[in-house]
């Protein structure tokens, strides 16, 4: 079997003229609905991750004990090259192919579709579990002073004894 028999041929459009809107509509399914504008709710949310950012900023003693102010500045510096670099390919493939639910869509055309499903319902479950979780030790604290670490973990347990038993009314092969 020769490589060349193998390879499946499917008609490609040229990028050379990315920038023309039918072209990008037909390769990256662009959509028309994202604007670029500022909301006062947007201004809100940036001034309260900068609010975060200085919070974490001012509660870094301990690092500052612990590595010296000449480590705290190579840690900062090594975590901000990574973190730049990481926003800096986010930037530029949200510049190519600006669509809503970016990562699921940017995976399934880049990567596969399969990808995009998976990052999709694990990009869900990593948010909404943590949540739920953090939630659930805040309202247990009111009837209890247990650290919050222990009704953490028993919640924990009783999802994962919930997903490990077997439901009779699901069919299995």
């Amino acid at each position: 079997m020769s490589l060349k028999n193998e390879k499946q041929t499917s008609e490609v459009t040229s990028v050379t003229d990315i920038e023309s809107a039918s072209v990008r509509n037909k390769v990256f399914g662009y959509e028309d609905r994202l604007a670029s504008t500022l909301n006062a709710r947007h201004i809100g949310m940036i001034s309260v991750v900068g609010v975060f950012g200085t919070g974490l900023f001012l509660s870094s003693g301990g690092s500052l004990a612990t590595a010296g102010p000449v480590g705290i500045l190579l840690c900062y510096f090594f975590v901000g090259l990574v973190v730049l670099a990481s926003q800096m390919c986010a930037a530029e493939t949200a510049c190519l192919m600006p669509v809503t639910f970016a990562t699921i869509k940017q995976s399934n055309h880049f990567i596969s579709e399969s990808y995009g499903f998976a990052l999709g319902w694990t990009n869900m479950y990593a948010s909404i579990i943590p949540s739920e979780l953090s939630a659930v030790a805040v309202i247990m604290t009111y009837w209890s002073s247990l650290n919050p670490a222990v009704w953490n973990c028993c919640f924990q347990c009783g999802c994962i004894a919930t997903n490990c038993y077997k439901n009779p009314m699901v069919r299995r092969n």
